[in-house]
């Protein structure tokens, strides 16, 4: 009981405006990248960075060796 009346009377008569923790806007500006910059950057981290077209090749390539596989299974000879 006397922790609920402690816990309400602060919340009553508390400060009216909260402090915030967070930093300005201009504290928070960083420099903006190039592509280039984010895929070097991306890349000396380990990262592997294809471009939309170079992966839609390697699925491509990755499905047709796929299909060709199955394909060639699927016409051996049983001797």
């Amino acid at each position: 009981m006397i922790a609920t009346t402690l816990i309400g009377a602060v919340y009553l008569f508390g400060p009216e405006k909260a402090e915030s923790t967070e930093q300005p806007a201009e504290a928070a500006k960083t420099k903006e990248l190039t592509e280039e910059e984010m895929i070097q950057q991306l890349a000396s981290k380990g990262y592997v960075v294809h471009t939309e077209e170079e992966w839609n090749n390697q699925k491509a390539a990755a499905n047709n060796e796929k299909n060709r596989r199955q394909f060639s299974a699927g016409t051996r000879k049983v001797q």
